[in-house]
């Protein structure tokens, strides 16, 4: 008889629905803001795509 020893195995863990009460948090890095930012004050972003 075994005792103490680890289970094997994984428990059926089923993805959530669509329309389940998840609350999402995304999490942005403030370079890629900055980047951002600075291309739209400079005009590079519209040069660029022509916009």
């Amino acid at each position: 008889m075994k005792s103490g020893g680890k289970r094997s195995g994984r428990r059926a863990n089923p993805s959530p629905g669509p329309e389940s009460d998840l609350e999402r948090v995304f999490v942005w890095d403030l370079d890629e803001t900055i980047i951002i930012f600075h291309s739209l004050l400079t005009g590079s972003y519209a040069q660029r795509y022509g916009k």
